[in-house]
């Protein structure tokens, strides 16, 4: 008579068991790792869309420093702005130019708790483009600078009002200077509002739990377009 070979019910389940634990302790990094990347890969195409936006503005319309828009600091400054310079350029679907509630109405998450409200976002005219990508615009002049007297702030929602809504996760945030040598387009933090560059450790401060999360984009820029391990996820 012959012999058969087999695993026990026990030895099976054994085996399940310690699949399962190993599942368990890998899977959670290997779909972090994959959202991260997915990030990244949307945060890089909206960065594209809007740089290349700017260029051709700035083909049609001269340099940034001759771009002419009021300097009354409110959404009305900003719709207008966006409405000469960046709609005509890029794949937009809806537009908000005043109107900051209803559809248009969206708040956000920093990185330390903090809310990032309707008030806080009063000043910024916002559009989708055809990817579900939202763009809020603030046209900032400060006439005292004498450097840089007109900053565009022009900052992105990736998934658009899909959660999580929060700095350094969804939302990032960029600025157009006064810079016609290199881009016009530079993540916050690299260039901040007064054109002065900041450390790699004031980023990393920044973009922490314990920070804001402004300067989130600049980090994953210079890290060459990944986000590094000890970023705040």
């Amino acid at each position: 008579m012959k012999k058969l070979f087999g695993f026990t019910l026990a030895e099976v389940l054994i085996t399940l068991g310690i699949i399962g634990v190993v599942a368990a302790m890998t899977m959670p990094s290997l779909i972090a790792n994959y959202q991260k990347k997915q990030v990244v890969a949307q945060l890089k195409k909206a960065y594209t869309s809007v740089s290349n936006a700017l260029q051709m503005a700035k083909a049609e319309h001269g340099d940034f420093e001759l771009w002419d828009y009021s300097d009354s600091n409110d959404i009305q400054a900003s719709s207008d702005f966006s409405d000469e310079y960046l709609i005509p350029y890029l794949n937009v679907i809806k537009t908000c130019a005043t109107d900051t509630s209803g559809g248009c109405e969206v708040e956000f998450t920093q990185l330390n708790g903090g809310s990032y409200s309707s008030s806080a976002l009063a000043q910024y005219t916002r559009f989708v483009l055809n990817d579900g990508t939202w763009v809020f615009v603030r046209a900032a002049v400060n006439a005292a600078d004498s450097v840089f007297p007109k900053i565009i702030y022009i900052n992105i929602d990736i998934n658009g009002l899909k959660r999580p809504n929060k700095f350094g996760r969804d939302y990032f945030c960029f600025a157009v200077v006064l810079d016609t040598t290199q881009d016009m387009y530079r993540p916050t933090g690299k260039l901040n509002a007064s054109g002065q560059s900041q450390t790699i450790e004031t980023i990393k401060s920044n973009c922490s739990k314990e920070g804001t999360g402004d300067y989130c984009a600049a980090w994953v820029m210079h890290n060459n377009w990944e986000i590094p391990k000890d970023y705040p996820w």
